[in-house]
């Protein structure tokens, strides 16, 4: 069977496997949706009033960089103290043993990477839109703009993921923890340094560069994922090829 066919047969069934993983990702993205509203409406309502908001665009700035990534993930039971059980390496070593190559593997993973991005950032922004609708103190985009800004965030939550997926199947569960939480540090002091230097939280950067430039935003976006997980499978499936399981 040809590399793409086998791919999305093996990244088909594990998406169809994994019925924990959705409930959770879901309940997840619901409350990314919820939490982008109260953080956007808390901002919004400070400038509204006239009041001093870095902290606010802080909080805005973090929970968007820490969430755009994780809404490209299933987390189901493998994420339970995957770094004392090692369930990814574990899964790899079974897959390994199968008649696939490293490639498919690959590929396969980063099929999943993207179906699960499209359809968790569709459901994010369909309860953004509703509350865009019929908040006064929304970010008042239009519907052709706010399809632009969903699309590069979708964009920016597939290439941010890619790199999980290096860590995920490149190393154990112990470097995978300590890498995320390197992440986190980097995003924290990412969040801090742009309060000083931008005057309005990413999202609203976002939001202002689709109504300004239109679907060049979403058209680079599209071609920055491109380039990013062709790097991420690239070196992935060297990690992989070098990696002892055992």
């Amino acid at each position: 069977m040809s590399l793409w066919s086998t791919s999305w047969q093996l990244a088909r069934k594990e998406l169809s496997g994994n019925v924990s993983g959705w409930v959770i990702s879901v309940i997840f993205t619901l409350y990314t949706a919820f939490m982008l509203m109260v953080l956007a409406r808390q901002i919004n309502e400070s400038i509204f009033n006239q009041e001093y908001v870095p902290f606010h665009n802080f909080g805005l700035n973090l929970f968007v960089l820490a969430m755009a990534p994780n809404c490209s993930f299933l987390f189901g039971g493998r994420y339970l103290n995957f770094h004392k059980n090692d369930s990814f390496t574990r899964h790899l070593r079974v897959m390994k043993a199968l008649p696939i190559s490293n490639k498919q593997l690959v590929v396969s993973r980063m099929m999943q990477l993207v179906v699960t991005a499209i359809i968790m950032n569709t459901l994010l922004f369909i309860m953004l839109f509703v509350w865009n609708e019929h908040d006064p103190l929304s970010l008042q985009l239009n519907a052709v703009n706010f399809i632009q800004l969903a699309l590069s965030w979708c964009f920016c939550s597939i290439t941010l993921g890619s790199a999980y997926v290096y860590w995920e199947m490149g190393y154990n569960g112990k470097v995978y923890l300590i890498s995320g939480l390197w992440f986190c540090a980097v995003i924290l002091l990412i969040s801090a340094a742009a309060v000083f230097v931008l005057p309005q939280s990413f999202l609203k950067l976002l939001a202002d560069s689709v109504q300004a430039y239109g679907w060049w935003i979403p058209l680079i976006g599209l071609a920055a994922a491109a380039v990013v997980i062709l790097i991420s499978a690239r070196t992935t499936e060297r990690r992989i090829a070098a990696r002892d399981l055992f």
